[in-house]
């Protein structure tokens, strides 16, 4: 199967001619793939998450929902103006996937004397997008 999604990356990349083709190629491998997929008995066992009964309690006492991040209302300018000008100055490009540099190295130098070692920003923190991640990457390590 990966070769299969490999080749169609690859003809894809090759030429704007070979795109028309490669698109059923890529149609065919990923209707393969999903054939193939199957729930494991882990993850059917797993039970709705905390932001499911949040979302629920929120619809339910038209409460504001701050499990998940939605708001409804707009970002603010100085907020827009602040991305801006990372971007123009160069933050627009992903991060490692463990954190971004500057931020490991700051939590190090902040979790050092908590734990009055040395803390090694790159093999002993991860950083993640939130609890759930965590949690998850926490479980399958």
């Amino acid at each position: 199967m990966m070769m299969m999604l490999s080749k169609s990356v690859k003809l894809l990349s090759s030429s704007p001619a070979a795109v028309g083709g490669s698109m059923a190629v890529l149609a065919a491998a990923r209707a393969s793939w999903r054939r193939g997929m199957r729930t494991s008995s882990r993850a059917a066992a797993l039970k709705p998450t905390v932001f499911t009964e949040f979302t629920q309690l929120c619809i339910e006492h038209d409460a504001v929902n701050l499990g998940q991040g939605f708001p409804d209302w707009e970002t603010p300018d100085f907020v827009k103006r602040a991305a801006q000008q990372a971007v123009d100055a160069g933050a627009n490009q992903y991060t490692r996937s463990a954190g971004h540099l500057p931020l490991v190295n700051k939590l190090a130098e902040m979790y050092s004397p908590l734990f009055e070692r040395q803390v090694d920003p790159i093999n002993e923190l991860v950083v993640t997008n939130g609890a759930s991640e965590g949690g998850f990457a926490v479980m399958q390590a």
